[in-house]
């Protein structure tokens, strides 16, 4: 992540204390709908602190006894963070939920709904950071920063929570695609590997498009925030206007077997990043493989919204909105650079 080129990159880096205590990460899910009050799934409105979301659906399902699987959520929180989310609990008394205590683990709300909760089941997320050791002067910087990545879009990079601690996941996952990669994993972790060298040429076609990411060329494929439909983009002038409202934006590859192919300037740069990095298309659908890549298109920005920034005594509280599968760390990213 750290070569990737910035957005902001002709605003310095700001330095900032991040992660000081669990407070200082705030994440709320916003959820796509309210529990309705009724339906065999018992809804918790959860609050947890320094434990990762599996574990705490583990706890869960010991404390509550349910098996794991009659366990919903729709979203994965991070572990060094208060976060509060919803889960579901299949045919949960309100008895045993009010009875539950653990000590990173508290309910919040209970109520009930006729589904359980799945992956995606939500609108986004609110954000609520705190930055520490900040100096005044930096202030302006910040908002200069913000001002940009609010009226432009935030860079849609896969973050480096997607290639590990040790920033080699994408090259093992090149290694099983070409057949070079001699240790045998679970096919689940082989798949991720994989989608992890994906990733990988996406963020590399992001950097070569950063300072057209919000303008639109003929050939481009374009992708609706409202519901992630993708189209062809025939005139690109006429479709601008759309662009700079944030209804639609540019869109990179994810590279595999069903993925739609651009045309024009978005194709030249695709196939030049590809050919720097010494593979073909057909790396990703190598009939060879149990695990078919069907790829995808991935929107080049993404909108911070309901943005809020106050300053107190060397301490910058942000507040924003962003979209499900949106990563505030790409926001941050921008601010404090590689400090």
């Amino acid at each position: 992540m750290s070569c990737l080129p910035y957005l902001t990159s002709s605003i310095p880096a700001v330095s900032a204390t991040f992660k000081q205590n669990p407070s200082d990460f705030i994440v709320e899910e916003i959820p796509a709908y309210l529990p309705q009050g009724v339906g065999e799934h018992c809804y918790l409105f959860i609050e947890k602190e320094k434990i990762p979301t599996h574990d705490m659906v583990r706890v869960l399902a010991r404390e509550l006894r349910v098996r794991e699987g009659e366990i919903g959520v729709a979203g994965l929180k991070d572990a060094q963070a208060i976060a509060r989310q919803w889960v579901s609990v299949r045919l949960l008394p309100e008895a045993a939920a009010n009875a539950f205590s653990h000590p990173q683990i508290r309910i919040l709300k209970i109520s009930r709904h006729g589904n359980k909760l799945r992956i995606g089941h939500l609108k986004g997320n609110r954000f609520v950071i705190r930055l520490r050791n900040v100096s005044a002067h930096d202030v302006p910087r910040i908002r200069e920063a913000l001002d940009i990545l609010e009226r432009r879009g935030v860079p849609n990079y896969f973050g480096e929570q997607r290639f590990g601690r040790n920033n080699d996941t994408h090259v093992i996952g090149r290694a099983i695609l070409e057949g070079s990669h001699n240790q045998h994993h679970p096919r689940k972790m082989n798949f991720f590997y994989m989608s992890a060298y994906q990733s990988h040429i996406f963020n590399l076609c992001l950097a070569k498009r950063l300072e057209t990411f919000d303008r639109l060329f003929p050939g481009d494929l374009a992708a609706k925030h409202e519901n992630g439909a993708v189209f062809r983009v025939e005139n690109a002038e006429a479709e601008q206007l759309r662009v700079e409202r944030f209804e639609i934006s540019p869109t990179g590859p994810l590279f595999g077997s069903k993925m739609m192919e651009p045309e024009a300037v978005e194709q030249d740069l695709e196939v030049s990043v590809l050919a720097e990095e010494g593979v073909s298309r057909d790396l990703f659908v190598s009939p060879f493989r149990d695990i078919e890549l069907t790829g995808d298109r991935r929107p080049y920005r993404f909108p911070i919204r309901e943005l809020g920034i106050s300053y107190t005594d060397e301490v910058l509280e942000l507040s924003f909105f962003l979209p499900k599968g949106c990563y505030a760390t790409a926001v941050l990213r921008e601010i404090l650079k590689d400090s």
